[in-house]
């Protein structure tokens, strides 16, 4: 059996947000899908309100008190102390500090990095000091935000196949764009040919089109010819350029 221990504080309040909204739809589904083999804990501050899944034998709320640095104090102490958890799960920026349970962490946006004026100081200190201890304990970070991920295939569909002209993005060669919450960049692709010599200069030119977009860290490009490439992945712009009849 798997026990997964949760941070459901973001969904247990009356008026929810975008992040509540998130936190809630995980929680629902974990109550739906929990079972001898998978067990869930839902941390929360307080009792859970109306709006929240009732509990059942492998769904079930831990109520640990505290009012201040609940993440970093109380609830580190509480998974230390009470039920085992194979994993822990944070769905807002702030993992629990001094945990040795393998952590996962969902990263909202990096606004607080850019904007630093839009933010209180109390609440600029929490968002670069406990995300930045988060992200760096982590052992899986997801990024919800699309805004890098439109910028880079903004940027792919002005760079073109060396051979005939047409962006690789509209020729259907990008397969994955993996966005982490660090800037670094992951690129699955392919290519029309397993022979094609012109990689290595289509790979060159991705790394620095993509490197100079703002927050991106690094950029690495994997290769795989699974599903190989075929026509049918082109863009409809792509085959207008080539001249095919659509």
């Amino acid at each position: 059996m798997i026990t997964v221990g949760f941070d459901g504080n973001e969904a247990n309040v009356e008026n929810k947000v975008g992040v509540s909204v998130y936190t809630q739809s995980l929680i629902n589904f974990y109550q739906k899908k929990a079972n001898k083999n998978m067990r869930f804990n839902i941390y929360l501050r307080n009792r859970p309100i109306k709006t929240m899944p009732k509990e059942n034998k492998y769904f079930r709320y831990q109520l640990v008190k505290g009012k201040i640095l609940w993440s970093q104090l109380f609830l580190p102490f509480k998974l230390l102390t009470g039920e085992k958890n194979d994993v822990f799960f944070s769905p807002a920026h702030y993992t629990p500090r001094f945990s040795k349970i393998p952590t996962i962490v969902t990263i909202h946006d990096l606004s607080f990095h850019y904007y630093p004026n839009d933010f209180l100081k109390r609440d600029l200190f929490k968002l670069k000091n406990w995300t930045n201890y988060s992200l760096n304990k982590a052992k899986k970070i997801i990024a919800v935000s699309q805004s890098t991920k439109n910028d880079i295939i903004k940027v792919l569909k002005t760079i073109p196949d060396p051979e005939i002209n047409v962006s690789l993005w509209d020729l259907g060669l990008i397969y994955k764009i993996t966005v982490g919450a660090k800037g670094n960049v992951s690129i699955l692709m392919t290519l029309t040919s397993i022979g094609c010599p012109l990689f290595s200069t289509m790979e060159g030119l991705i790394k620095e089109k993509i490197s100079a977009i703002k927050g991106v860290k690094s950029v690495d490009i994997n290769l795989t010819f699974e599903p190989p490439w075929t026509m049918d992945l082109m863009s409809k712009k792509a085959k207008m350029e080539l001249g095919m009849n659509l």
